[in-house]
């Protein structure tokens, strides 16, 4: 045999062997996969209302726990808002639905879970405000609830909770402040001879 035989032959055997290295490759589990499992990245933009539709929403129960005071807005068939408790007046039916569409929207910026820390550590042992909303879905009238505790110490989010879950969601704070200030500021309307007043200084 020659050694130019000799050598073709060689050259054949090195890319059979490594043609058969590559396919056991190809076909190999990825051990580093299995070493390292990804888990997939925990949900933080979570719905504080699931399911609900700002055109469906019919009440809004802004609860001051620390006075034991409430605030409660109705949205009649018409489609007109009124606010009934403390004082039954109608108020501004446009800016009321607006507040109806952000709370369907609302949702966390972070979700900590329940064994995180202890209730206190967020105002949520003894929250100072409770969000009812309810909302005619169908044939059922829905009613959800939101618990509103301390600000973070950023103060740009608060501490909320929902009754029967045990974790802590992180909500914005400029969407629950324009909420909670309706408490103090209702959009009522103001009578043609108070806006003239107002005009006229």
């Amino acid at each position: 045999m020659s050694w130019r035989t000799t050598g073709i032959l060689f050259l054949i055997l090195l890319l059979l062997g490594g043609y058969v290295w590559w396919q056991q490759q190809q076909d190999a589990p990825d051990e580093a996969a299995d070493a390292f499992p990804t888990s997939p990245a925990p949900a933080e933009n979570l719905p504080l209302f699931p399911n609900t539709v700002a055109e469906e929403v019919i009440r809004l129960e802004i609860v001051d726990l620390a006075d034991n005071t409430t605030v409660t807005f109705l949205r009649e068939a018409d489609g007109r808002w009124y606010q009934t408790v403390p004082t039954y007046t109608e108020v501004i039916s446009v800016t009321m639905s607006n507040h109806a569409r952000n709370l369907a929207n609302l949702t966390s910026r972070r979700v900590l879970p329940a064994d995180a820390n202890p209730l206190e550590a967020y105002g949520l042992d003894a929250p100072a405000y409770e969000l009812i909303v309810v909302s005619q879905q169908g044939e059922r009238v829905v009613r959800q609830r939101l618990l509103v505790g301390d600000a973070t110490p950023t103060g740009d989010a608060y501490y909320t909770q929902k009754p029967g879950d045990g974790r802590v969601y992180l909500v914005a704070a400029f969407s629950l402040d324009n909420i909670l200030n309706l408490r103090q500021n209702p959009p009522v309307i103001q009578p043609p001879e108070a806006r003239y007043r107002l005009d006229k200084g």
